[in-house]
């Protein structure tokens, strides 16, 4: 009686309450993920079931997952480029997460069909088609000159992406991944650099130490 009354009398404190709970859940996932993020590190950072952009050689590797049917997939790409085109420094693995249907795996090995000269040209054009239907994917396939799509091969590599993003527990696209950060749904490029900002300090910091922390994403 007691209780109900103080909390009649000051609701804040639920509100502060709740506010303190969903503060430390987020933290309790935050972990989570991490520690998920590094034991599939070497998994994300390969080129399995991907499209690699940018430098090969990146100092930073920014790890998104798509599907081609998804929109904001497509309109994220825009930023991608954006910060490719600042950063030199920056590679990009695109991991290839067909979810969104028939269409999508389609898609998706087609792009790991490309030739690897072709392979980001054929990325772009695919995000840029707002169709995927066969006619599509048949011009796309001309266009680059890929003669046949191996299903075995890469059928393959996409079950090993989708068994790594359930690791992860990545259910949807996009998802991006850049250092010990996952961020679950679109982001915008300021958010997307300070990512990496806090990656790169996180690499050149002395061991045993850690860089400071950017606002959670």
């Amino acid at each position: 009686k007691a209780l109900k009354s103080l909390l009649k009398s000051q609701p804040q404190l639920v509100r502060d309450a709740l506010n303190d709970l969903q503060r430390s859940e987020a933290l309790d996932k935050a972990r989570q993920d991490r520690q998920a993020l590094a034991q599939s590190a070497k998994a994300l950072n390969a080129d399995v079931g991907a499209t690699v952009l940018g430098n090969p050689d990146g100092d930073v590797t920014l790890v998104e997952f798509i599907d081609y049917h998804c929109g904001y997939c497509k309109s994220l790409s825009a930023s991608i480029d954006t910060l490719i085109q600042r950063d030199g420094r920056l590679r990009v693995v695109v991991k290839h997460y067909p979810i969104l249907g028939p269409e999508s795996a389609q898609a998706a090995q087609l792009a790991l069909a490309a030739p690897r000269g072709d392979s980001a040209q054929v990325h772009r054009a695919l995000m840029a088609s707002a169709n995927l239907g066969a006619p599509a994917l048949q011009a796309i396939e001309t266009q680059f000159g890929i003669a046949a799509v191996p299903t075995e091969r890469t059928d393959k590599a996409l079950a090993e992406v989708r068994a790594l993003a359930d690791r992860l527990g990545i259910q949807g696209t996009p998802a991006i991944v850049i250092g010990g950060t996952l961020i679950r749904g679109a982001a915008d490029v300021a958010q997307l650099e300070a990512a990496i900002q806090q990656a790169r300090q996180q690499k050149a910091a002395p061991r045993g130490t850690k860089a400071p922390a950017v606002a959670s994403l």
